[in-house]
């Protein structure tokens, strides 16, 4: 084992460079308290790690953590005292019995002694009670001030281990760069490595990610180094110490070279205006190898060339640049980018919804510049911001898509949903030839939910007096005792207030006997009708006839049957008067009940 009085004069004048590298648990320097140990005291060091319970500090800042290990168990009696009469205080941890693995188990079970008074002099005491126990010791500097702090043991029954093995640790690393070289645009950077207990073999690697120093064994407390042509660029820079023979025995600083002094002959381009949703490129001219860092808007960052964005937005606009560093050169360089803001058109809802032979327009907001292209059902399509389907049908129902390009970027685009709703279809049904002073039934089939209006065009005064249905699909019409000719119009209503095309029906009203009080339905004849008392029916066929009688809702109110070349009469003064059907197969006619 290594003895610890060499270790022991080692501390006591190294430890007065620095001593940055032992203000964690994890950190802590090994000692021996047979002699002497004086330190400077850390500053501006901050707060003390995050985990310890310390106890019966109020503060734990400027931290310097210290191990040592029992020989003869005992009493102890440690005299801490420092050259500049600050205020310093102390908490004690253990006992361990391994000198590793002990930050997690820094609680109020393993406290030996803790202090937080306000003198310049603390006394630091416990009772160890086996050989080999490890203990932890944490100073802190209270004052923030500088100063040398000296503690060792002052009586006691015990004494420490001077012989254990000390773990090396690196507790400065120093980085400075000199002068941009106008020649070369390089510069040298010289430093050196603190080390405690620093491996008697083996070699430290000095080096800042591209350049690199190797320096044998052996060692001193402070081993010097020196990187030479490193490019001046401006940017920060890591610098890593680590011992090949101990690889945890390792240290890092941070530097910024100096900023470039001889600029590089380079050019760079975009392919701006662009439009949005387009690609953003990027071109740089330099003759040589060289290292880019692009930055830009929206926290851009790229160490490409040439480098690309794709699907630009607006928010890309603004300026980038790029820090070109050669071999012996170095440049900034800016770029505008302008992108071209893509505008929507906004379709106009002008009536989405229409009917069958109506016009259906489309139409947009004005967009100044803009051009604008229509395309929907059945292949239309159309120029302009507004355009029509005229005399449209249900096969321009569906998706319009309004296109707009504007200032020679892409089309952006609108849609709008449309449907036309067919026509109803109807058809009229009655006698065209009518009787004078009788009436006659007019009915309209067609889809269900249709609301009907009717007219009558020619000699209206031949109708004296009309009753329709509720849904009027059905009207008794009361003529004049003369004759004359009549047309009777009707057009349908649906539900999405499309009108049917009108449907008419000419009727003559003369005296040609039994038109109107003899109707024939598929070689069966009913008279009179209207009736009062009852209906004469007459199969005309050679076969018999299922015959029904039915009131306006469909409901059955009579059946039976017609026998080949039989009369048969119905009494019907039972029903109230109204409109009624006779059905025959697949033939139905009205007849009215007039009482």
């Amino acid at each position: 084992m290594k003895h610890f009085f060499t270790l022991l004069a080692f501390i006591t004048t190294s430890l007065l460079h620095a001593q940055s590298g032992n203000s964690t648990c994890a950190s802590a320097i090994q000692i021996c308290l047979t002699q002497p140990v004086t330190y400077p005291a850390a500053i501006n060091s901050g707060a003390a790690e995050a985990g310890p319970d310390y106890g019966c500090l109020g503060s734990a800042n400027n931290p310097a953590w210290f191990l040592f290990r029992i020989n003869t168990p005992g009493t102890h009696n440690i005299s801490e005292t420092n050259s500049n009469a600050r205020d310093l205080d102390f908490i004690l941890y253990g006992p361990f019995t391994a000198p590793t693995g002990n930050c997690t188990q820094l609680d109020s079970a393993h406290t030996a002694d803790c202090s937080y008074a306000g003198g310049a002099t603390e006394t630091i005491n416990f009772t160890s009670i086996t050989t080999g126990d490890y203990y932890l010791l944490a100073i802190t500097n209270y004052s923030n001030l500088a100063t040398n702090v000296t503690f060792t043991q002052t009586s006691g029954t015990g004494d420490f281990d001077c012989e254990f093995e000390a773990v090396c640790l690196v507790s400065l690393v120093t980085a400075t760069p000199t002068a941009c070289d106008t020649l070369t645009n390089q510069y040298t950077l010289n430093g050196s490595v603190y080390t405690f207990n620093a491996p008697p073999t083996g070699t430290l690697l000095v080096s800042n990610g591209t350049a690199s120093q190797t320096i044998a064994g052996p060692f001193q407390n402070a081993t010097s180094f020196s990187l030479a042509n490193l490019p001046s660029n401006g940017q920060d820079n890591t610098i890593t110490a680590t011992f090949s023979a101990a690889a945890n025995c390792t240290g890092t600083t941070t530097f910024t070279a100096p900023a470039g002094c001889i600029p590089c002959d380079i050019t760079i381009e975009s392919n701006a205006p662009v439009c949005e949703g387009e690609t953003l490129q990027f071109t740089t001219t330099f003759t040589g190898t060289a290292q880019y860092q692009w930055t830009g808007p929206l926290s851009f960052n790229s160490t490409a060339g040439n480098p690309a964005i794709s699907n630009i937005t607006s928010a890309h606009a603004g300026t980038y640049t790029v820090l070109v560093t050669g071999q012996n050169c170095v440049s900034e360089r800016d770029v505008e980018v302008e992108v071209i803001s893509a505008q929507a058109p906004q379709v106009i809802e002008i009536g989405n919804e229409i009917c069958e032979g109506d016009i259906l327009f489309l139409g947009a907001l004005e967009v100044p510049g803009g051009n604008f292209t229509w395309s929907g059902p059945d292949n239309f399509t159309a120029g302009g911001r507004n355009a029509q389907v005229i005399n449209a049908t249900p096969a321009n129902s569906g998706m319009y898509i309004l296109g707009m390009s504007l200032n020679n970027c892409a089309n952006r685009y609108d849609t709008l949903l449309t449907t036309v709703f067919p026509r109803p279809e109807i058809s009229i049904h009655g006698d065209t030839v009518q009787t004078p002073g009788s009436s006659a039934i007019l009915y309209v089939t067609g889809a269900s939910g249709l609301y009907y209006y009717w007219n009558f065009y020619g000699n209206q005064t031949l109708l004296t007096s009309s009753i329709y249905t509720s849904d009027r699909d059905t009207l008794v019409a009361f003529w004049n005792n003369y004759e004359g000719v009549i047309r009777a119009e009707v057009v349908a209503e649906d539900a999405n207030g499309c009108m049917s095309n009108p449907v008419s029906l000419s009727i003559q009203v003369n005296n040609a006997v039994g038109v109107n009080t003899v109707n024939s339905l598929s070689g069966l004849q009913v008279y009179p009708n209207p009736a009062d008392a009852f209906l004469q029916l007459k199969n005309n066929s050679t076969l018999a006839s299922q015959v029904m009688l039915t009131d306006i809702q469909g409901k059955k109110l009579q059946s039976f049957q017609v026998e080949a070349g039989e009369w048969k009469q119905i009494s019907v003064e039972q029903l109230p008067s109204g409109i009624y059907f006779v059905h025959a197969g697949e033939l139905h006619f009205p007849v009215v009940i007039a009482h």
